[in-house]
C-alpha cells in the first residue's frame, strides 16, 4: 500500500512539474510574440480537441493547472474568427508521434502560415525522425520544445526550405523557471536567410526593366536591366538559383473570357512558375490571382500624343520685357531730356557760347527728335561745343544704353522660353469628348484593368468606346506603341514609361506628356498566392532599399537622357518675329507713301510757284502796256 502511494505521488509530483514547465515557456511564448489566442490542442479518441479563449487560459496558468480541452476541429475556421489583431499560438501536446502526425500535416497547411506553432517533446524524441516526411513551410514559426538538465526547456526552430530539401533546425532559446525565456537575438528572416541552392521557376520576358541577354533554344539563361540586376542580386544574397521561363503569347497577363489568366500571370496562376521578373502594375484583379512583393517604384500612367508646337503671334510680346510703368517712364525720361537739351542749347546761343558753329538744334522739334536718336543708338555728326550740353547728351546715352541692355536680355528670355504648348485636351473626359484621337496601351496589361473596373462613368465610356474594340489591335511593346502616335495620324499612347528613361532617339517626330492627365501606381515583381518566400524577398528588397542598392542599378541602367553637351539650344522661329517684321515692313510703307506724299507736296508746291511767277510776270506785262502806264511813262 505504501508502494503504491508513492507511485502516485510521484507520477502526480511529475504531471505538476511538467505542467508547471508547460505554462511557463507558453505564457513566455505568449508575451515574446503578443499574441491574445492561445489553443492547446492534444488528441482524443474521437479526434482533435483544443481549449480556447485568453480568459480561462490565463486562469489556468495562474492557477499552475494544466488546462483542460473543448472540442476543435481541423475544418473549421470559426477559431480563427477570434485571432483577428494577433497570430494564434497552437500548443502541441505530448504524446503517441503516429497520433502527432496529423497535427504536423495540418502545420504544413498554407491557410495556416499565420499560425506559431509549438510542440512538447520528451527529452530523447529525434526531431529528424518525427518530421521525416513532413513539411514545414519556410515561413512557418514552429518551435519544438524539450525538457533538459535542471528543469530547464529547450527551444528549436524548425522549418524546410523546400519539401525537397533537408530538416533545418535552429537554437531558438531556453527557458528556466527563475530567469524566463532568452530569446533569440536575431530577427526571424536573419536567422533564415538562405535558401540553400533552391531552383526557382522564373518567368521572363524582354521588355522595359528586365531585358533577355542570353538565350538558349528559345528559353532565356540571363536577364539583365534594371529588375533583371535586383533579380541576380537577390539571387546572390538569398542563394537560390533561377530556371528562366517565359510564356507562350509574351504578354504580361490578363484575364481572358474563359476567366482564366494569360501570359506570366496565368503561369503564376497555373503553378508554372513561382516568381515572375517584370515591370507588373498592381491592380485589384491581379492581387486576387498572384501577391506583388515589395513596391519597387511609384510610377505615374501618363498619355503621351505627337508633339503639337502651336507659336501664337502676339502683338505684345515686345512690350512684355518692360511694365507699363517703365515704359511712361522711359517715354517721360526721353521728353524731360529732350527738354533739358533744347533749353540748354537755346541758352548758350543767346550768350554766344556756340558761336562759330554750325547750328545743331533748329527748334524743340529737333531737340526731342536727338533724344529719342540717342535711345535707338544714333550718333550725331555735329557734337555741340558747350559742357552743358555734352553732359546731357552723355546721360541720354548712358540713360538708352543701361535700358537697351535690359530691354534686349528680357526680349531674348521671353523669344527663346515663351514657347506655348496647347494641348488638345487636359482631362479624361475632354479626351473623350474630343473624339478625334484613337487610344492604345500595351497588349494584356494592368492599364485595361484602371478603365474597364473603374466607377468613374468617364472611365466606362473610354473602355467601352476606345479600349474594348481594340484591345486585340494594340502594341505589344512601348517602342511599337511610340512609333504608332508618330505614324498614325491623331494616336494617343497610354504607359507608365518616362520619356527621360527611354530611348527616343530613334522616333521620328517628338513626344509631348499631357501633364494634367495621369494615374499613379506601383512596379512589383510577382509571386504565386501565398508564396512561403515572399516573407524574405519582401525582407531583402526593403534592405536594398534603405542601402540604396535600387537606386544605384535604376541609375546605372536608365539615367536620364539629357547630357549636359547635347541640350538643345532656344530657337527662335519666324512667327516669334512677326510683329517686329510686321512693324518694320509697316513703318516702311508709311516712309515710302510720306515720301511719296512729300515728292507730290514738294511737285505741287513747286508748280504752284513757277504758276504764281508766271502770273506775276502776265500781271507786271499787262501793267507795262496798259494806256494809263503809257500815259505815266510820257508823262515823265
Amino acid at each position: 500500500m505504501r508502494n503504491c502511494v508513492t507511485v502516485v505521488v510521484f507520477v502526480l509530483h511529475v504531471a505538476f512539474c511538467f505542467c508547471v514547465r508547460t505554462s511557463g515557456v507558453v505564457a513566455a511564448l505568449q508575451r515574446y510574440f503578443y499574441t491574445e489566442c492561445v489553443f492547446l490542442l492534444h488528441n482524443e479518441d474521437h479526434g482533435l480537441t483544443t481549449t480556447s479563449t485568453l480568459a480561462q487560459w490565463q486562469l489556468q496558468l495562474s492557477s499552475e493547472l494544466c488546462p483542460s480541452s473543448v472540442q476543435f476541429r481541423l475544418n473549421s475556421t470559426q477559431t480563427f474568427s477570434t485571432c483577428q489583431r494577433s497570430r494564434p499560438l497552437f500548443v502541441l501536446h505530448p504524446g503517441d508521434p503516429t497520433r502527432i502526425k496529423p497535427f504536423l500535416q495540418f502545420a504544413a497547411n498554407r491557410s495556416f502560415s499565420r499560425v506559431i506553432w509549438l510542440l512538447f517533446l520528451d527529452k530523447n524524441s529525434s526531431l529528424e525522425e518525427l518530421f521525416t516526411d513532413i513539411n514545414i513551410p519556410f515561413d512557418c514559426e514552429f518551435l519544438v520544445a524539450q525538457p533538459e538538465d535542471d528543469h530547464a526547456v529547450g527551444l528549436t526552430e524548425v522549418y524546410r526550405v523546400s519539401p525537397t530539401l533537408p530538416l533545418q533546425t535552429y537554437r531558438f532559446g531556453n527557458w528556466t523557471p527563475d530567469g524566463g525565456l532568452t530569446w533569440p537575438s536575431r530577427g526571424f528572416y536573419h536567422r533564415r536567410n538562405s535558401l540553400q541552392g533552391l531552383v526557382l521557376k522564373t518567368a521572363v520576358i524582354d521588355a522595359f526593366y528586365t531585358n533577355v541577354v542570353e538565350e538558349s533554344n528559345n528559353k532565356p539563361i540571363k536577364i539583365s536591366g534594371f529588375f533583371g540586376e535586383m533579380w541576380n542580386t537577390l539571387e546572390d544574397q538569398l542563394k537560390f538559383k533561377s530556371d528562366f521561363y517565359k510564356p507562350l503569347d509574351n504578354f504580361f497577363g490578363a484575364p481572358t473570357e474563359n476567366g482564366s489568366w494569360n501570359g506570366m500571370i496565368g503561369m503564376l496562376h497555373r503553378g508554372e512558375a513561382d516568381f515572375a521578373v517584370a515591370k507588373f502594375v498592381m491592380s485589384p484583379a491581379r492581387l486576387q490571382a498572384v501577391d506583388f512583393i515589395s513596391t519597387l517604384e511609384q510610377v505615374k500612367t501618363r498619355l503621351f500624343i505627337k508633339e503639337q508646337r502651336a507659336l501664337l503671334v502676339k502683338w505684345d510680346e515686345f512690350l512684355r520685357p518692360f511694365t507699363r510703368r517703365l515704359w511712361m517712364l522711359q517715354l517721360f525720361s526721353m521728353i524731360l531730356i529732350g527738354l533739358c537739351f533744347g533749353v540748354t542749347y537755346h541758352v548758350g546761343q543767346r550768350l554766344g557760347l556756340e558761336a562759330g558753329v554750325a547750328s545743331v538744334l533748329q527748334n524743340l522739334y529737333d531737340a526731342l527728335f536727338y533724344t529719342f536718336a540717342s535711345f535707338c543708338q544714333q550718333g550725331r555728326s555735329v557734337t555741340p561745343r558747350m559742357l552743358s550740353c555734352r553732359v546731357v547728351f552723355l546721360t541720354s546715352y548712358f540713360t538708352a544704353v543701361v535700358l537697351l541692355a535690359g530691354y534686349s536680355a528680357f526680349l531674348i528670355s521671353f523669344l527663346a522660353t515663351r514657347e506655348t504648348k496647347e494641348f488638345p485636351f487636359t482631362s479624361f473626359k475632354q479626351f473623350l469628348d474630343d473624339g478625334r484621337f484613337q487610344l492604345g496601351m500595351l497588349s494584356d496589361s494592368a492599364f485595361t484593368f484602371y478603365f474597364e473596373n473603374s466607377t468613374d462613368p468617364v472611365m466606362q465610356n473610354i473602355y467601352q468606346k476606345m479600349i474594348a474594340p481594340n484591345r486585340h489591335n494594340f502594341p505589344f511593346s512601348d517602342d511599337e506603341g511610340f512609333r504608332r502616335v508618330c505614324n498614325v495620324p491623331n494616336y494617343a499612347y497610354i504607359t507608365y514609361t518616362d520619356l527621360e528613361y527611354q530611348e527616343t532617339g530613334t522616333l521620328s517626330c517628338g513626344l509631348t506628356e499631357i501633364p494634367q492627365i495621369y494615374i499613379p501606381g506601383s512596379l512589383a515583381i510577382t509571386t504565386v498566392k501565398k508564396s512561403p518566400y515572399k516573407g524574405i524577398f519582401n525582407s531583402v528588397i526593403w534592405k536594398m532599399k534603405r542601402n540604396g542598392i535600387l537606386k544605384r542599378l535604376h541609375t546605372m541602367f536608365y539615367p536620364i537622357k539629357v547630357p549636359i553637351s547635347e541640350i538643345p539650344r532656344p530657337v527662335v522661329y519666324l512667327v516669334q518675329v512677326t510683329p517686329v517684321l510686321t512693324l518694320l515692313g509697316a513703318a516702311t510703307l508709311v516712309a515710302i507713301v510720306l515720301l511719296l506724299v512729300e515728292n507730290k507736296a514738294a511737285y505741287i508746291k513747286a508748280c504752284l510757284q513757277i504758276g504764281r511767277q508766271r502770273m506775276n510776270q502776265l500781271l507786271f506785262g499787262l501793267i507795262l502796256v496798259s494806256p494809263t502806264h503809257a500815259r505815266k511813262r510820257r508823262q515823265t
